[in-house]
């Protein structure tokens, strides 16, 4: 019957480990060791019923096993070794995924239909024991629409009643272009220029009241006045769509021919006196190394490492890649210019043997050009770098502007003053903005900037916001007393069944006289009570002029208006609208 249960049998006699013997409880008979066959002997010879209900437990225990084969132990041990995968989903938590792939991945509907996909979500859905629930590129369309609705309507319950800021891009995601491109961005900069000149032409022949009628609309709306405007107007005729794209051809092959488009257009140019209406303005510094063809030079040498021959020998060196700039996008040139002069020693080494690229070469004064356009780019470089923040401030913007010209001017070279010539004509168009004089105004950091003027067309900008301020939160108010009306009827309602005395016809016509002659005070009293707020708000915004002091540049500007929340409860409000203004060139 095989060995018996130790433990079991153990049960019937007391071990004296002492004397190496077992003693039975019934009889006390002495047993030498704790042998379980011979304790289970002296059961069955001298304790027949003890000895049966041994056996009974024996027997329950052997029909409770199971005799299990080697190929079941087996599948266990690799069941055992292959666990299966337990997850917490959801029909939402599918839904948002298979969402994501198609919207925020940009993945094809297709992908849905795909086996490979489909051998994952399809046991995942059988899971749901649901026939409704199917998720396919047709299906997933309608889901899309579904989820863009919510966040439509997220989006209106956020923004209601407030102001907001709205800022457009060209983008480009995952080769796909968004909203705009460079080449629409240059037309449409083009078709404004033409429409100006339009109107100035049209200007020129009205008499002189219809001038200042029209120059006063060109001031409010912060567009250009007549007088830059009359110089602007040959602009459209300097550079027409074959020029541009010579310009900002990136692939070019005869660069000798780009340089001599380039250089009679950047003549043209100069010799038109455009000021600030040029669609080049920031770009003429750049544009005029190419009367010394340096940087049609470099870019033949770029062009030239950009091969594969090149491309191999430079990746084997473990150098970084050369890079050749495009016009249109901010501190190209500077990167360009910082990688040739990573690759300069392995330039020079490969031109002792290589006669093609020796033609291309840079010399000792043309490096020497290349440094000092690199270290006068240097500013810009970092300015962009800043202008990339994700929180980013127009006052931070402002303040990285400023940084940039100073740090250029303290050059001190012929091409750094022609930069900051430019960042200077440029400065005059960014200053006229309003909204951005605000911001500073509002900025102890940088306020002192302000010339009285500017702080009078801020001042005046921030009184116009708060007006808007109270306009929202009266239709706020009236709305609610809206909802508020409507629950009376309702209450009303439910009296209707009983008969009004003459006491309260009565109160009801005084209720009516009171409203109708609060309704006339108001009216009549409007402009006075605008007058007032007005007053009040200049006394309080020239208060905090005078009696905030400077702070250092490198102050939190958000942070600072937290603590001033309780000081300046009205222009904090102001703050929190004229900061939340995006400023970064990234916000995408």
């Amino acid at each position: 019957m095989g060995r018996p249960s130790v433990s079991k049998i153990h049960s019937y006699f007391i071990f004296n480990k002492s004397l190496n013997e077992s003693a039975c409880k019934n009889c006390e008979c002495k047993i030498k060791g704790k042998h379980g066959t011979n304790l289970k002997r002296h059961l069955a010879s001298h304790h027949d019923q003890l000895y049966e209900e041994y056996m009974s437990k024996e027997l329950e225990k052997n029909n409770c096993s199971k005799t299990i084969t080697k190929k079941e132990s087996q599948l266990n041990l690799f069941s055992y070794l292959v666990p299966k995968v337990k997850v917490q989903l959801n029909k939402k938590i599918i839904l948002d995924a298979c969402i994501d792939l198609v919207t925020v991945n940009g993945r094809p509907f297709s992908m849905l239909n795909d086996t490979g996909f489909r051998k994952i979500l399809d046991p995942v859905l059988n899971g749901f024991q649901e026939k409704k629930f199917t998720i396919n590129s047709y299906s997933i369309k309608k889901h899309v629409h579904a989820e863009s609705l919510l966040i439509q309507d997220e989006i209106a319950n956020e923004v209601q009643s407030k102001l907001i800021s709205l800022k457009l891009d060209g983008v480009t995601r995952l080769n796909r272009a968004f909203l705009d491109n460079g080449a629409n961005m240059l037309k449409a900069i083009n078709l404004v220029e033409e429409e100006i000149s339009s109107t100035v032409a049209a200007t020129t022949e009205l008499n002189d009241e219809s001038i200042e009628e029209t120059a006063d609309v060109s001031s409010d709306s912060s567009s250009y006045d007549s007088s830059d405007s009359a110089e602007a107007a040959p602009v459209t005729n300097l550079l027409d769509d074959e020029q541009i794209a010579v310009l900002l051809n990136e692939d070019i092959e005869c660069v000798d021919k780009e340089y001599e488009e380039t250089y009679h257009v950047l003549n043209r140019i100069e010799s038109a006196n455009l000021g600030d209406c040029s669609i080049f303005n920031g770009k003429l510094t750049i544009l005029y190394f190419y009367k010394y063809k340096l940087l049609n030079k470099v870019r033949l040498l770029v062009r030239k490492l950009r091969n594969q021959t090149y491309i191999y020998l430079i990746k084997k060196e473990k150098l970084k890649l050369p890079i050749l700039d495009c016009l249109t996008r901010w501190h190209s040139t500077f990167d360009m210019l910082e990688r040739l002069q990573h690759l300069k020693a392995f330039i020079q080494n490969m031109a002792a043997n290589d006669p093609k690229l020796r033609k291309v070469q840079l010399n000792h004064l043309e490096w020497q050009q290349v440094d000092i356009l690199f270290t006068t780019l240097l500013p810009a470089k970092m300015c962009t770098k800043k202008l990339q923040y994700e929180q980013l401030t127009l006052t931070d913007f402002y303040g990285a502007w400023i940084a940039c010209r100073i740090e250029t001017e303290s050059l001190n070279n012929a091409f750094s003053d022609k930069l900051v010539q430019c960042l200077r004509s440029r400065e005059q168009n960014i200053m006229n903005n309003q909204v951005l004089l605000a911001a500073i105004f509002l900025d102890p950091r940088f306020n002192i900037t302000l010339t009285e003027y500017q702080c009078n067309i801020a001042i005046t900008h921030l009184i116009n916001i708060w007006f808007h301020i109270k306009e929202l939160e009266m239709s706020q108010v009236d709305s609610n007393n809206a909802n508020i009306e409507n629950e009376n009827s309702i209450d009303e309602s439910l009296t209707d069944n009983y008969d009004t005395d003459r006491l309260e016809d009565f109160l009801k016509q005084k209720e009516s006289d009171n409203q109708c002659s609060s309704i006339s005070s108001s009216t009549s009293s409007q402009p006075n009570s605008q007058n007032s707020i007005s007053t009040k708000m200049v006394t309080l915004l020239k208060t905090f002029q005078l009696d905030e002091k400077r702070l250092n540049h490198k102050t939190n500007i958000l942070e600072y208006w937290k603590t001033m929340k309780k000081k300046y409860p009205e222009i904090y409000q102001l703050s929190q609208i004229v900061f939340s203004v995006p400023a970064t060139q990234v916000s995408v």
